[in-house]
């Protein structure tokens, strides 16, 4: 439910003004109407020019919840299973998620950079389309393939949506009034070479932020995308890529970086460390804690 605004409130004042009142009336009708206005405006309550700040939402490892303007996102959160030690969606999140319940109302979008099971479960996946028959979830061939060769009902199957941009290339996708650049980014380990891994850039209103998956920490790897050229808000990156800061600010140049893909027993420590080492660099600690960037 959308939070109700200031002409909301203030309908039938404003119904009894249009009929006939004298006009000495509907001045005094107006000032109420000012000091009603400025009143919610002090008191932080939202008012139809007012937009809801990003608000971005750690899940699982590399899954976030990104929330702008009252559209929600998903990144990488279908992972109810533990796996290699970077913990799972706690259960009452997981319920929350599939049943559409606060913090995961109106998920616009689904997207999942790539097949590894610490980032997608299939399961979880149907499940999660199952419940939400109007979310689309954008993901490469692999990713869209193991959805379709498991999903029981063909509508499931269908939404789905493979995205594998040509090497070097750009895709953009419109969905729900959000555009999203999705290309290749070369997964990080000589052994994960084949892997299809995507960056991910969404654009939601004025603001981008960015996710790049498992993306190994070489200059050649974001060279062709001119990420740097893109003004990102955000940027969502593994802690490895973090290491190479000189690499980061060159190829990605993000105004505020988040670190991801941390071994759940290790959150604390690497926290502390990022704030000895490069305090500028969120680290959201506990899962569902939430950073909110109000600075637009």
């Amino acid at each position: 439910m959308l939070p109700r605004t200031i002409n909301q409130r203030f309908t039938p004042a404003l119904t009894i003004c249009h009929n006939d009142v004298r006009k000495s009336f509907g001045v005094f009708v107006i000032f109420l109407l000012i000091a009603a206005q400025a009143t919610a405006d002090s008191s932080g309550q939202e008012t139809p020019e007012q937009k809801r700040p990003l608000a971005i939402t750690f899940l699982v490892n590399e899954g976030f919840l990104i929330k702008e303007d009252g559209k929600s996102i998903l990144i990488d959160a279908f992972v109810k299973n533990e796996y290699y030690g970077y913990g799972a969606l706690p259960e009452a999140a997981h319920k929350q998620m599939m049943d559409a319940k606060e913090p995961f109302e109106n998920v616009v979008v689904a997207l999942v950079s790539h097949a590894h099971l610490d980032h997608f479960q299939k399961d979880t996946a149907i499940e999660f389309l199952q419940k939400n028959p109007e979310c689309a979830l954008i993901a490469s061939e692999e990713v869209a393939v193991a959805i379709r060769d498991s999903a029981s009902k063909p509508s499931v199957a269908n939404q789905a949506v493979v995205v594998w941009p040509e090497p070097g290339k750009i895709k953009n996708i419109e969905q729900c009034g959000i555009r999203i650049e999705a290309f290749r980014l070369q997964h990080a380990g000589t052994r994960n070479y084949e892997v299809q891994n995507l960056g991910l850039l969404l654009h939601l209103g004025d603001r981008t932020v960015l996710h790049v998956g498992d993306a190994d920490a070489s200059a050649a790897n974001f060279e062709p995308f001119d990420l740097a050229e893109k003004n990102i808000d955000v940027a969502i990156l593994p802690t490895w890529l973090l290491e190479d800061r000189k690499l980061v600010d060159a190829k990605i140049g993000a105004k505020i970086y988040i670190a991801a893909h941390i071994p759940t027993k290790d959150l604390a420590r690497v926290k502390r460390e990022f704030a000895r080492s490069q305090p500028d660099v969120i680290v959201l600690e506990k899962q569902m804690d939430t950073w909110t960037d109000t600075t637009k």
